[in-house]
């Protein structure tokens, strides 16, 4: 049983990470898009939301959000040093 929940659990968590990151990605090309100033101040959440999960689920996350042009380009805004 706590496997399963464990895993529940997870599956959650991913799902929580991925309503989030579609927000600040959304939050992003709007702010870009209109060409304001901070659209630059939704990187630092974005690059928490890519550690924490690590860098191949936020790939996959981005990936059921945006095109392939668009989650390289996130992929590329998000690195850390």
């Amino acid at each position: 049983m706590s496997a399963f929940r464990g895993r529940a659990s997870a599956e959650q968590d991913v799902k929580a990470q991925a309503v989030v990151a579609d927000y600040q990605v959304q939050s992003l090309a709007i702010h870009a898009e209109l060409g304001l100033a901070d659209a630059g101040h939704h990187l630092p959440m974005l690059r928490k939301q890519r550690t924490a999960p690590g860098d191949e689920q936020f790939r996959r996350i981005l990936q059921t959000l945006l095109d392939t042009d668009s989650t390289a380009t996130v992929m590329q805004l998000t690195e850390t040093d």
